[in-house]
C-alpha cells in the first residue's frame, strides 16, 4: 500500500534516532544486539511505567532484521531511549519537565530525529524547548492521540514545526479514535501493526503511537541521505510524495494523506515514483 513492505534498508549506523517512552525491555529478541542506550529521568522512589509501549515503539524502528517478523524499518540505526514514563496508581503519566530534560539528552546524544508517541495538554516551557530544537534543525514526530475525533489537540504534536502523525489501516481508513484538527499532517499505517512485547513476545497493536515510527523512519532515511536537510525541507518532501485520502488537499482527519516510503525526491517533485521500505 505504501512502500514499507520494501526490504528495509539505507540507514547509516552513524544516524541516532531519539524516541521518547517508557523504559525498553532490552533482552527482548528483537532488540538484542542493536545500538540500543536507555536513559531514565524518572526521580528516586518512582516506580517505572511497564515497558510494553516502548518495546513496541523501538522494535518497529530498529528491530533485528534476522526476526523476520519483527524486523525494523531502519535496524542500521542507533536508538537513543528516554525512559519518562512512571507509575502512579492505575495510571501512566510523565511531566514537561521531564520532556524538556530528555530533548536536551537527545540532542547531547546528537539524534537528528526524535519519536514522540505521546501527548498531552499544552505546557509553554515544552512549546519553548520544541521551538528551539526545531529551529535548530531536530525533526520531531508525535501522535495526534487516541481520545477520539471530537477531542481537544494533543500536544507536542499540535505544535508549529512538530510532524502530528495519525493511523489508518491497510485499506486505509482512519483509526476509529484517532484525534483530528488542524494540526494532524500525516497519516500512516497504525492499525492491527505486529509488535514486539516485553518477555520475548509479540502482538497485535494498534493506534496513532504505531504510526510515527513509520514517518520517523522516513525521515531517517531522507536524513541519512541528505543530511543537510532542514525540518522545513524534510516536511516538504513527506508533502510531495504523500497519498491524498479523504477530501482532496489537506484535511483534519488525514492531513496531507498517507506517508510512501519513497525515495528523497528532489524539490519541486510532486509525485516521485514509490520504491524502497513499515509500525
Amino acid at each position: 500500500m505504501t512502500g514499507f513492505d520494501r526490504p528495509r534498508t539505507g540507514c547509516p549506523a552513524d544516524l541516532t534516532i531519539g524516541l521518547i517512552d517508557t523504559g525498553v525491555d532490552t533482552a527482548h529478541p528483537a532488540l538484542q544486539g542493536r545500538r540500543l542506550k536507555v536513559q531514565s529521568f524518572l526521580r528516586r522512589g518512582e516506580t517505572a511505567a511497564p515497558p510494553d509501549h516502548a518495546t513496541a515503539v523501538a522494535a518497529l524502528l530498529v528491530g533485528d532484521p534476522r526476526q523476520p517478523d519483527l524486523a525494523g524499518l531502519v535496524p542500521d540505526a542507533g536508538i537513543a531511549v528516554a525512559a519518562v514514563f512512571r507509575s502512579r496508581d492505575t495510571a501512566t503519566d510523565t511531566t514537561a519537565g521531564r520532556l524538556v530534560e530528555a530533548i536536551d539528552w537527545l540532542l547531547g546524544r546528537k539524534a537528528r530525529v526524535i519519536n514522540l508517541s505521546l501527548g498531552g495538554p499544552p505546557n509553554r516551557l515544552l512549546q519553548r524547548v520544541v521551538k528551539m530544537a526545531t529551529q535548530n534543525g531536530l525533526v520531531m514526530l508525535a501522535a495526534v492521540g487516541n481520545q477520539g475525533p471530537r477531542q481537544p489537540p494533543q500536544y507536542p504534536a499540535a505544535y508549529p514545526g512538530v510532524v502530528a502523525v495519525t493511523a489508518v489501516d491497510a485499506r486505509g481508513r482512519l483509526f476509529a479514535r484517532a484525534n483530528r484538527g488542524d494540526a494532524v499532517d500525516f497519516a500512516a499505517p497504525g492499525v492491527d501493526i505486529w509488535v514486539a512485547r516485553p518477555g520475548g513476545g509479540a502482538g497485535f497493536a494498534s493506534g496513532t503511537s504505531y504510526a510515527v515510527p513509520f514517518v520517523t523512519a522516513l525521515a531517517a532515511r531522507w536524513l541519512a541521505a541528505a543530511p543537510a536537510l532542514s525540518p522545513g525541507q524534510l516536511y516538504e518532501r513527506l508533502e510531495a510524495t504523500a497519498r491524498d485520502l479523504g477530501p482532496a488537499g489537506r484535511d483534519p482527519a488525514f492531513g496531507w494523506g498517507l506517508v510512501r516510503a519513497a525515495p528523497l525526491p528532489p524539490a519541486g517533485n510532486p509525485d516521485p515514483a514509490v520504491s524502497c521500505a513499515p509500525h
